[in-house]
């Protein structure tokens, strides 16, 4: 049975962070939608979607998607679903599929983004896409619940805090949960 740790959350909120660490704390594989994309940019892709604020090309992160998790049985996946459609592409991956959903303020966003400096962590860029993702989220959120309330490959979905909270706080929150 494959399955899968799915960490959501705006930019800044740790996905990356909690999600690697949760990974090698579980023995799981580690997906970063991120990290494909920008190894596709060093491989030659258009990257003019990072400073509009706009997600990677749909179609080359999920073909790089497929091809980084064929072997494994266990991940954690972070950045996807990033839209509603990809909710159903992660159970043609996955059997089993538990969410974590990771919420923090715009101010925490900025500041964590900002420290970051990265080309695309501009503080007009990164409220662009913190607000692009949360007019998304919503919809998301809602699809899970109804896969989870049908019985589908969704087992779970779960809120935590992530503002004033470390990282080490965060992973032992959503351990725990897990061993409920």
């Amino acid at each position: 049975m494959r399955k899968a740790i799915v960490i959501l959350g705006a930019p800044g909120s740790g996905k990356s962070t909690i999600g690697r660490s949760l990974a090698d704390q579980l023995g799981y594989h580690y997906v970063s939608t991120g990290d494909l994309a920008r190894r596709l940019i060093e491989q030659g892709m258009d990257d003019t979607w990072q400073l509009m604020g706009d997600f990677a090309p749909e179609d080359q992160i999920r073909q790089a998607f497929a091809e980084d998790i064929k072997d494994h049985q266990a991940v954690v996946v972070d950045g996807m679903p990033r839209k509603v459609d990809q909710v159903t592409v992660l159970e043609g991956h996955f059997d089993e599929i538990t969410c974590i959903n990771l919420v923090a303020e715009m101010d925490t966003l900025v500041e964590r983004l900002m420290s970051r400096g990265r080309v695309d962590d501009q503080e007009k860029v990164i409220k662009l896409r913190v607000r692009k993702y949360n007019r998304q989220i919503t919809q998301i959120l809602e699809e899970i619940e109804d896969k989870i309330a049908r019985g589908d490959h969704y087992k779970s979905l779960q809120s935590v805090g992530a503002d004033d909270r470390t990282p080490e706080q965060i992973i032992d929150i959503i351990i725990g949960r897990m061993d409920d």
